[in-house]
């Protein structure tokens, strides 16, 4: 199985996945995150979790078959026909039991900067509504951590227009490295590197470089748990203000150095 997510920010969208791929004997690491660039500024990029070979199979004849099309209208309906077909042609004569089993989480972009999440299930396929797309063995787990850690989830924070403000792309991706290490830690057949891939509305995708993800992975748990003492801290009726106070600079003051250690981390393997 893996774990594979999509997330629509304030300026883009965030795909991101485990890279383990295993069989009744094994196991290997693959990228399952596939990038097709159309023309312009066109772009569909897909990831799944299931049966592997299928999810790249289907994700090819996407990424090839919507490299000319803008509207996102007119991608989903291709990417409908392609789903069909690959459980009409293939799936459907698969020769022994279990039967392949799959799903994907397609970001599109549109010449003009339109961005679409889909999520697709079986044969059926649907846009996102919401902030995130999760599916595969880690599922339950990843939607409950964006919940709970996604401060778009706040209804205190709002943008210009009083509408909940989502996070941008670069902390989603932070939100999103999290995610997968806690799916990985605690899920069975997630695993290996974590893939993390920005799209923009406009310009190149960007991924988030592996030793930055395995820094991300180092540190992040750790802040987790300072802001979890600190939390309990808030709640505790017997500590004094005194106390508080001096708990929170205690709490400051970690924040900072874990930062700063994250900080050198990164510059001294990058030298």
């Amino acid at each position: 199985m893996t774990i594979a997510a999509g997330f629509k920010c304030s300026d883009g969208i965030v795909l991101c996945a485990d890279s383990e791929v295993g069989t009744d004997f094994e196991k290997h690491q693959e990228s399952k995150i596939f990038t097709g660039v159309g023309i312009g500024n066109r772009m569909v990029v897909v990831t799944g979790a299931g049966w592997f070979d299928f999810i790249k199979m289907t994700a090819d004849k996407i990424i090839h078959r919507t490299a000319h099309l803008d509207t996102v209208s007119d991608v989903e309906e291709i990417i409908e026909k392609t789903i069909l077909e690959v459980f009409r042609n293939h799936i459907r004569y698969y020769p022994t039991h279990p039967k392949p089993d799959f799903s994907l989480i397609i970001a599109i972009r549109s010449e003009t900067g339109i961005l679409e999440l889909l999520r697709t299930s079986e044969t059926a396929i649907t846009r996102v509504d919401k902030n995130q797309a999760c599916t595969g063995s880690g599922e339950i787990l990843a939607n409950y951590l964006f919940h709970i850690l996604s401060r778009s989830q706040s209804p205190l924070i709002f943008d210009e227009d009083h509408k909940l403000n989502p996070l941008s792309a670069v902390e989603t991706s932070v939100l999103a490295a999290y995610i997968l290490h806690q799916v990985k830690q605690h899920t069975t057949g997630c695993g290996q590197s974590s893939e993390i891939i920005i799209i923009p509305k406009q310009g190149d995708v960007r991924w988030i470089d592996r030793l930055n993800l395995q820094a991300m992975e180092f540190y992040l748990p750790a802040v987790i748990k300072v802001a979890q003492q600190c939390l309990l801290s808030c709640s505790n009726r017997e500590m004094t203000a005194e106390q508080f106070e001096k708990h929170i600079k205690t709490f400051t003051a970690t924040l900072t150095n874990l930062r700063q250690s994250y900080v050198n981390h990164l510059n001294l393997f990058r030298l």
